[in-house]
């Protein structure tokens, strides 16, 4: 019990008044669809190209 109550009163101190509050979570969903789009479309060209073949190709 002595210890539950000093760190009560321990965080107390730290500023605690008995709820946590949380920061909305603020989405970009532009970005969200954009990053998705993204890597389906990287991984559609590698399955369908033969990108060690481009790539090589490139710096050849």
């Amino acid at each position: 019990m002595d210890r539950a109550v000093a760190l009560y009163e321990s965080m107390e101190l730290r500023g605690f008044h008995g709820e946590f509050y949380y920061a909305e979570k603020a989405y970009n969903k532009l970005a969200s669809w954009g990053y998705v789009i993204f890597w389906v479309s990287v991984f559609i060209l590698m399955r369908t190209c033969s990108v060690t073949v481009l790539l090589g190709r490139m710096f050849v």
